[in-house]
């Protein structure tokens, strides 16, 4: 009988072990899935009252960035059409005014929703992106202008697989010193 009691103590202590454990488990690994939620929402929204007009990027490498961001979350999100409006305001302001006569906003907005509308049927998404460093920024001059390239590699889930898609921006020095998106291209 000590010998049944002794077994059974045994087994409600392992299973209580056992529950806890398990109880500990699905605690860290559902918090970690909240902190990249809060994230990914504190991305959003940071990008939606981000001020262009008086807190724009210095450097080519940091409009890429922020354009990078904006497209990110444009593409790995669910979002409402007020919210892509406003990222999409927010990319306009970081392109040069001779992509804007080529790529006027009615069209832009159209092509926008467009493709996001097809990476949300292919279950794709872009769910990271590197960006070249400082370094390896090409700047040149051409009649006067000042003109700077760099790469971009983003990193496309397409269902169960990853692929990882090279773009080359070009950006033009305005007038008033800003660098603005001139083009960009898939390598």
């Amino acid at each position: 009988m000590k010998k049944i009691n002794m077994s059974l103590k045994t087994v409600v202590c392992v299973a209580i072990l056992a529950a806890l454990i398990f109880g500990y488990y699905k605690y860290t690994s559902n918090r970690g899935k909240q902190t990249d939620t809060n994230t990914q929402a504190d991305e959003l929204q940071t990008l939606l009252v981000k001020d262009l007009e008086e807190d724009y990027p210095s450097t080519p490498r940091e409009v890429v960035k922020v354009y990078s961001r904006i497209i990110k979350v444009l593409y790995d999100k669910e979002l409402k059409d007020s919210q892509v409006e406003k990222l999409g305001e927010q990319n306009l302001k970081l392109f040069d005014e001779a992509l804007l006569a080529v790529n006027p906003k009615d069209t832009y907005f159209i092509n926008l929703k467009s493709e996001i509308v097809k990476y949300k049927q292919e279950n794709s998404s872009i769910t990271k992106y590197a960006i070249a460093n400082s370094e390896d920024v090409e700047y040149f001059k051409d009649k006067e202008q000042s003109f700077a390239s760099l790469t971009v590699t983003f990193t496309v889930k397409e269902k169960s697989s990853e692929e990882k898609v090279k773009e080359k921006f070009l950006l033009r020095q305005d007038e008033e010193g800003r660098w603005k998106i001139l083009g960009w291209e898939i390598q």
